[in-house]
């Protein structure tokens, strides 16, 4: 169960972001989301 609530919070994390930081820091943001996830979302 505590698997789920951490990917529902990193999700949220990811879509709580501002658009307009995205399009700013959009390389790194991927590169840190692609780390978030590999940690993150597995089962």
């Amino acid at each position: 169960m505590k698997k789920i609530e951490k990917k529902l919070v990193t999700l949220a994390t990811v879509l709580s972001y501002d658009p307009e930081i995205l399009v700013l820091d959009d390389r790194d943001f991927l590169r840190n989301n692609n780390l978030i996830n590999s940690s993150s979302f597995l089962f």
